[in-house]
């Protein structure tokens, strides 16, 4: 199985969870590892491994993810491997 480490992270415009926007309070509060499979790559199955920004809101104190267009939310499969399957 081939693999790929790469690394999701930049400012968010808001807290999803209580929708301030970010002036530049909301924290960069480490990192988290998901492996997500993303079809083939020289006939071999590709899986990538992205290593995902966690963030802090100071005023409803949640933490939230790094989100991207390629991976739904607790799902191992891109969406990309998902349209070739289907």
């Amino acid at each position: 199985m081939a693999q790929i480490s790469c690394t999701l992270s930049y400012a968010p415009r808001a807290c999803p969870n209580c929708g301030v926007i970010n002036r530049g309070q909301i924290l960069k509060c480490g990192f988290y590892q998901a492996k997500h499979k993303y079809g083939q790559f020289r006939a071999q199955p590709l899986m990538l491994i992205v290593n995902t920004q966690r963030f802090q809101c100071p005023d409803c104190h949640t933490t939230f993810n790094a989100t991207n267009y390629l991976f739904e939310h607790q799902r191992t499969i891109s969406r990309d491997l998902k349209r070739e399957i289907i």
